[in-house]
C-alpha cells in the first residue's frame, strides 16, 4: 500500500519540531559582564596576595601566617555585557545584585547600605573575630558596621582560592534568599582550623563609587592553635586599600 506524500510530510514535521524542541531544552544563554570594581592594593603596606600556581596570576586573596583572607566590597558598576549561545543543561537564573553590580552603566549613585564581604581561611587554629572592630575610612570619614550575616547562612564553600576571580566571588547565599532579610546584629565569630567562613558586613552608607579609594582596617582578628606556639595571637592587618580594577561575572540563563 502506498504511503500517502502528506502523511509522510506530517510525520517528517512531527518529527523535526520534536528534535528541536527537545534541543531548545538543551540551549541556554551565557552572560558574560564586564565590571568596574573596587579591588585591594597592597602595595607597599607588608600584605601579600596569593598567586596561581600556573599562570601567576593575583587572586586578590591576603596570606597571612596560617590565614587566608579575602575582602571584597560590593560597589562594581556594570561597563558592557556579551551574549553567547551554547548547548549546556540549563541551571536556575541567580540574579547578580548584590554579589556584582551595584551602579549600571550610567549610575553616580546607589541606595545604602555599603556590603563588604569577609571571608577566612584559618589554616593553623581556630580564629576568633570580633568584626565590630572593622574600619571602613572613606572621604576622611570612619565608619564600623552596623549589621552583619552569619557564616551559617551562607552556602559551604568546597575550595578557598583556586579560581582567578574566587577572591572576589567567595560567598553565595541559598537560591532565592534576600540577603536583606538575615541582616544581624554583630556578633564575636569563632572558626575552627580548616574550616571556612563567609561574612558580609553592612555599613549605614551609600556605596562608593568603583573609582573612589578608600580603606578597610580589620580589627579583632585572633588565632589560637599549635601554629601560634602561644595561647593565643593576635593578627596585626594593616589598613586595605581598595582602587579601581576589572572582573568578570557570567550568568547562565536558560
Amino acid at each position: 500500500m502506498p504511503i500517502d506524500p502528506k502523511r509522510k510530510w506530517r510525520q517528517r514535521s512531527t518529527l523535526l519540531l520534536l528534535t528541536l524542541g527537545l534541543g531548545f531544552l538543551e540551549i541556554g544563554c551565557t552572560i558574560s559582564q564586564r565590571y568596574v570594581i573596587s579591588v585591594p592594593n597592597v602595595q607597599g603596606s607588608g600584605l601579600t596576595l596569593a598567586k596561581d600556581s600556573i599562570t601567576q596570576a593575583q587572586r586578590h586573596i591576603i596570606e597571612l601566617p596560617g590565614l587566608q583572607l579575602s575582602v571584597k566590597p560590593f560597589n562594581a558598576r556594570l561597563v558592557s555585557t556579551f551574549n553567547t549561545m551554547f548547548l549546556f543543561i540549563p541551571l536556575p537564573i541567580r540574579t547578580t545584585y548584590p554579589y556584582a553590580e551595584r551602579f549600571s552603566k550610567m549610575d553616580q549613585s546607589a541606595d545604602p547600605p555599603f556590603l563588604i564581604e569577609l571571608a577566612f581561611n584559618p589554616q593553623g587554629g581556630t580564629l576568633s573575630l570580633d568584626l565590630a572592630q572593622t574600619v571602613l575610612s572613606l572621604a576622611e570619614r570612619d565608619y564600623r558596621p552596623t549589621h552583619m550575616i552569619v557564616p551559617s547562612e551562607f552556602t559551604p564553600m568546597r575550595s578557598f582560592g583556586d579560581l582567578y576571580y574566587q577572591g572576589l566571588n567567595l560567598c553565595s547565599l541559598p537560591y532565592n534568599v534576600r540577603w536583606e532579610a538575615k541582616l544581624q546584629p554583630l556578633q564575636p565569630i569563632q572558626v575552627p582550623a580548616g574550616e571556612k567562613a563567609c561574612i558580609w558586613l553592612s555599613f549605614d552608607l551609600a556605596p562608593p563609587l568603583p573609582e573612589t579609594e578608600f580603606t578597610v582596617s580589620l580589627g579583632g582578628v585572633e588565632m589560637a592553635g599549635k601554629f601560634t606556639q602561644v595561647p593565643s595571637i593576635r593578627f596585626i592587618v594593616p589598613p586595605i586599600r581598595f582602587i579601581k580594577g576589572i572582573a568578570y561575572y557570567i550568568d547562565s540563563i536558560p
